[in-house]
């Protein structure tokens, strides 16, 4: 093939191997290994490839003693809180739900037990470990929406004055106990310490229930007991394990207000309220409910003087209730 690059005066060597050049006639060279080089390089693939497997299979062994260690960990925690819970605290959220939807059912007639009626009795029995909940009528109808009333509900004025009741149902003495409620003052040192919330049931229970157990064996891997072993550590199932113990509901179930009837600024209001204490008694592992008081009660914020019942009436309004549940259950023995 003729090139621009040979001409008819250059030498015919030397154009000869430029036009070899140009058809790509440069022979190139092979650089053969030898077969020592070639089975080192062999082994070294091998040996990384074996120390990578050996790596894996170590860090894959160490991961799996690490989440056993942790399962096993939380395994038992929650067994040891299982473990606190008597025959008739599984059976305690169910009867408590019981006996609150049977208190929304159509009204019979006042009832107070006898043991009330003795003040001395009263006040012993009042002594012992208690659920509280004050709800609407409307919200106790099913267990989910009982779990999500008591939710809202705290130990209120009402508890306070039931525990430690006011020297009078005048106005004065009343908004004193109102304002040591309201400025968290009322159940301090260990005053009311009996009474647990019946949202703490809940919670407990939400955490020692057989599906939370489950949950934990189900876990696949170490992330996952990690963000069950936070939950669990979070919670302080510990703190809850007093409400499985106790032996008495009281509850206080507002009914509708009147129509027509004016609010108070801190929701107060002419209305009818439901009044209750159930007690539970463990029968083998069985555990029985009967009522000790079931009452009707009328609440009305116009006896407040208007400086106080803007923020006060309805603490004030609970407060004589409990007041006068005292005068109510125990002039019957007199």
């Amino acid at each position: 093939m003729a090139t621009f690059l040979v001409t008819s005066k250059m030498n015919p060597e030397l154009a000869a191997r430029i036009e070899s050049a140009v058809r790509g006639g440069v022979r190139r060279v092979s650089v053969r290994r030898s077969p020592g080089r070639v089975a080192a390089t062999r082994f070294l693939v091998i040996l990384t490839l074996m120390l990578s497997l050996a790596f894996l299979g170590l860090s894959l062994r160490a991961q799996r003693i690490e989440f056993d260690a942790a399962k096993a960990r939380l395994e038992q925690q929650v067994s040891a809180e299982m473990n606190k819970v008597s025959p008739s605290g599984w059976k305690l959220l169910p009867a408590a739900t019981a006996a609150l939807s049977a208190a929304a059912q159509p009204l019979k007639e006042d009832f107070v037990a006898d043991v009330l009626k003795d003040r001395a009795r009263f006040a012993a029995l009042l002594a012992r470990p208690i659920l509280y909940l004050r709800a609407d009528l409307g919200d106790v109808n099913s267990e989910g929406s009982i779990e999500r009333a008591a939710a809202d509900a705290n130990k209120d004025a009402f508890v306070a004055c039931l525990l430690d009741p006011p020297s009078a149902r005048d106005e004065e003495p009343i908004l004193k106990k109102v304002r040591a409620v309201y400025r968290g003052e009322a159940f301090q040192e260990q005053r009311g310490s009996n009474v647990r919330r019946l949202f703490d049931l809940f919670y407990a229970m939400n955490f020692l229930r057989p599906e939370w157990a489950s949950r934990v064996q189900r876990a696949r891997d170490v992330i996952e007991v990690g963000e069950l072993q936070h939950k669990f550590d979070e919670a302080q199932v510990e703190r809850m394990i007093p409400a499985t113990q106790a032996q008495l509901l009281i509850y206080v179930l507002d009914e509708p207000k009147k129509l027509g009837t004016a609010v108070e600024l801190d929701g107060a209001s002419d209305h009818w309220v439901r009044l209750g204490i159930v007690e539970f008694q463990a029968q083998g592992d069985a555990l029985q409910s009967h009522t000790l008081l079931s009452v009707h009660r009328h609440l009305d914020p116009k006896w407040i003087s208007e400086g106080a019942r803007s923020r006060y009436a309805v603490g004030m309004d609970a407060c004589r209730l409990a007041a006068d549940l005292w005068t109510d259950v125990t002039k019957e023995a007199q």
